[in-house]
């Protein structure tokens, strides 16, 4: 049985009209995964270093969902706060602003933001009788062995 169409109107508007279909559908916003990126509950909080020698010290405030960072000097808030989510995108979709690693062997989980070395090594440790995050950097450039540490207080 052979059909036989007299125009091809009809059926070139049911191709442009599957096509265009097609094409929004393609450009609609999706999720990278099926789950947002969330914190450990143990670094949840609001925490903050004593102030140095300069009068500098840092906020962190770690939501389930947010890692929000403050430099303070004498008090007073020195530059901009920096915070990332694990809700929103990055640029080009190619993952969440929050990044979070799984626990090292020592205890320390890695947050910061996606795609850059801004990281905070992070454990929740008692220091003193008191609980604290501890952290540990390296010198800037030399990723091979961390020169020193601070300590975060709960607030």
């Amino acid at each position: 049985m052979m059909i036989m169409l007299t125009s091809t109107k009809p059926l070139l508007a049911v191709g442009l009209t599957l096509s265009v279909g097609a094409g929004v559908s393609w450009l609609q916003p999706t999720d990278v995964s099926a789950k947002y990126t969330t914190t450990p509950s143990s670094l949840r909080g609001k925490w903050q270093t004593h102030r140095d020698s300069n009068g500098e010290s840092q906020f962190l405030s770690i939501s389930k969902y947010g890692f929000y960072v403050n430099n303070f000097r004498y008090g007073r808030s020195v530059g901009q706060p920096s915070y990332f989510s694990g809700k929103r995108l990055t640029a080009y979709r190619s993952g969440y602003d929050l990044v979070v690693s799984q626990k090292s062997p020592r205890g320390y989980y890695s947050l910061g933001k996606n795609g850059t070395d801004a990281i905070w090594h992070l454990k929740k440790t008692r220091y003193h009788g008191q609980t604290v995050l501890k952290s540990w950097y390296y010198r800037l450039g030399d990723a091979v062995k961390p020169i020193g540490s601070s300590y975060y207080y709960h607030r």
